[in-house]
């Protein structure tokens, strides 16, 4: 800010030179020897003073170039920018509801650019706040007689603001009429299909129309308002130059006034008419983020699950240290001295509730335990509350009463049953639980076999042309050979660069290989998505899995497919691991909600009914698989039968 101001200061150092060349240096007044810079010489003096106006402006450039070294707008909209999607990423899923997609863009994109704006428009305001300062500083000191022009410009050009700002209204379009578009927008893009199909995009178009319409109109008598009421400082200006030339120009005929004053003082009051210009539009600019300030400060202050999350958190951890005390006193009961004791910490509900914001109870005083590494299947009604207790399982709700308890050891990830391919690579998909390990040889292997198992044979094909390009980006040249083993390219090289497996957005290789493998998911059918859904967890090998709904967009034979390689997550301890190893591993536990019957076996299921949830014993899980295995034939018959009333 004090370096803003040495502008201003070069500005009063120009006008105090102009009226010392025209009074002093051009004067020929008697006496005018004694006051040059070099004394009984004119010419040198004029060259000293054209010598500093060509220097100062360096310096000036100087710190221009420093300022903009500094980027002071630059980092405050990246501050804005970071604070609002880290904010978004910790939301609770309430606020998530309560904001829309393009109301966070907006807040990213338009709004910190708007803020960021407004804090460097409050450094231009103190600067020219400075310069009218200045510039009617110098016309006081050079002038006392215009003290009255310089309180009054000031006075009146004030008076005509507040006079604008209240009674000259502009009826311009308010800031939330934009949301409704905005909206609009939005709508139109997630339900594009059933627009199509339903033959309702004219209709649309024209419902565009009106809105854009009605707001762009709004948005001229806008216009108008700005240009005429600015006319107004444009007016003044010559106003006051004129009065003064009419009032003070015989006072320089009698050689009372100095001219080199008198000219200086017309051009004060042109820069400070154009100064109070430039400081009322940007006074107007810094009130005008006044409302994205406001809209930012509500998106800032909503509700995030980080509140949530460490208590979940907290209570993780405090259960498990209190029952691995317990087990460590224990002595050690027929258990594999390679198994680890907090592998026998279970994984317990504890009276657990849950009311919905409507008052109505989903379910109450479950209390269920599970060792870890089983299999568990949820069975119950649609809206029996299965879906909430998943939600539960992995922190994302809080139970209205009870408690969840899972060891704080364990990483669990929970698989929504919404399909999410993301706008990437196929690698960078499947990979995403777990970026780093893409370098590492064994772990790409593993994932063409967890590929394979699931029978994604297109998203293998993709995931090898990849890995491809990625090596001839890195100068690996040679045609992939297959040796035989099912599991990928096997002459990739163990000792590539990690960054080779992890391009950097915006590098060459990164734009190549998305230019090359654009579209890539369109490509892919929907079982075929779903399935990548599943097999990008399975990858992540968490400790707990939680599946909601994982085998609603397969059909039969698929789902039976995903169950075995469920069945083999828990056994194994991970899919497509050594099973030499597998006593080194901790046991994998995985819960899903189970759509349809199966054949797969599984350790425990938990069945939700009139708002409880109990476990089924053993004779009662032996009578469902029966009665899963005769439904499942009874509808394989059915289906043949229809098959052939059909033909």
């Amino acid at each position: 800010l004090i370096f803003d101001q040495v502008k201003n200061g070069y500005i009063y150092f120009t006008l105090k030179v102009s009226v010392y060349l025209v009074n002093v240096v051009f004067g020929h007044r008697a006496g005018a020897e004694e006051e040059l810079l070099v004394p009984d010489n004119p010419e040198k003096t004029a060259q000293v003073i054209g010598l500093m106006y060509v220097l100062l402006p360096l310096l000036l450039h100087m710190w221009k170039v420093t300022k903009t070294k500094l980027d002071l707008n630059g980092r405050c909209k990246l501050f804005l920018q970071t604070s609002v999607m880290r904010k978004y990423m910790n939301y609770s899923a309430e606020s998530r509801r309560e904001v829309t997609q393009p109301e966070v863009v907006a807040f990213v994109m338009q709004k910190s650019d708007h803020l960021a704006g407004g804090i460097s428009e409050v450094s231009s305001l103190l600067e020219t706040l400075g310069k009218l300062v200045m510039l009617n500083s110098f016309a006081i000191s050079s002038n006392p007689d215009m003290t009255w022009a310089v309180v009054t410009m000031p006075v009146v050009m004030i008076f005509w603001s507040l006079l604008r700002d209240s009674q000259y209204v502009c009826t311009k379009p308010a800031e939330p009429s934009k949301k409704p578009i905005l909206k609009f927008v939005s709508e139109i893009c997630d339900n594009y299909s059933i627009i199509a199909y339903y033959f309702q995009r004219p209709a649309m178009n024209e419902k565009f129309a009106a809105r854009v319409t009605t707001f762009n109109d709004n948005s001229i008598p806008e216009e108008v308002y700005k240009m005429n009421s600015e006319f107004f400082f444009d007016w003044l200006a010559p106003l006051f130059v004129g009065l003064y030339i009419a009032f003070y120009s015989p006072l320089v005929l009698s050689e009372d006034l100095p001219l080199g004053t008198f000219l200086a003082t017309i051009s004060v009051f042109r820069e400070v008419s154009a100064n109070f210009v430039d400081g009322y539009r940007g006074l107007k600019k810094v009130v005008s983020c006044f409302e994205p300030l406001v809209d930012l400060t509500v998106f800032l202050n909503r509700q995030t699950d980080v509140p949530l999350l460490k208590r979940f958190v907290s209570q993780r951890v405090e259960e498990t240290k209190t029952r691995r005390r317990e087990i460590m006193t224990m002595p050690q009961m027929g258990t594999k001295e390679a198994d680890f004791r907090t592998d026998l910490i279970p994984i317990r509900l504890e009276n657990i509730g849950l009311t919905l914001n409507n008052g109505h109870q989903l379910f109450q005083n479950i209390n269920l335990a599970v060792p870890q590494g089983k299999l568990v299947a949820l069975t119950g009604l649609a809206g029996s509350g299965k879906s909430r207790l998943l939600n539960m399982l992995a922190g994302d709700v809080e139970p209205s009463f009870g408690r969840v308890l899972v060891p704080s050891h364990l990483r669990f990830l929970l698989v929504t049953h919404q399909v999410f391919v993301m706008a990437t690579t196929p690698l960078q998909n499947l990979f995403f639980g777990d970026p780093s390990a893409v370098a590492e040889f064994e772990e790409r292997h593993r994932m063409f076999w967890i590929l394979d198992k699931l029978k994604m044979s297109n998203v293998r094909n993709l995931a090898e042309q990849e890995i491809s390009l990625l090596q001839e980006a890195y100068g690996l040249d040679d045609e992939i050979s297959q040796h035989g083993c099912g599991c990928g390219p096997c002459h990739e090289e163990e000792s590539l660069p990690a960054d080779v497996w992890m391009p950097e957005d915006g590098s060459r290789a990164a734009i190549e290989i998305r230019r090359k493998l654009a579209g890539w998911r369109n490509s892919l059918s929907f079982q075929e998505k779903a399935k990548l859904h599943v097999a990008r967890a399975l990858i992540m090998n968490p400790e707990v899995l939680i599946l909601e709904k994982p085998l609603m967009n397969l059909d039969e034979a698929e789902s039976e497919l995903v169950m075995t390689v469920l069945r083999e997550f828990v056994s194994n301890r991970g899919v497509c691991m050594p099973s030499s190893s597998r006593e080194l591993r901790r046991p994998r536990t995985c819960f899903f909600t189970a759509e349809r019957p199966t054949t797969t076996s599984v350790d425990a299921v938990w069945e939700f009914e009139n708002g409880r949830c109990v476990e089924l014993s053993a004779e009662e899980l032996k009578d469902s698989k029966k009665s899963a295995n005769s439904e499942m034939v009874s509808t394989r018959i059915s289906k043949a039968l229809s098959l052939n009333i059909v033909s």
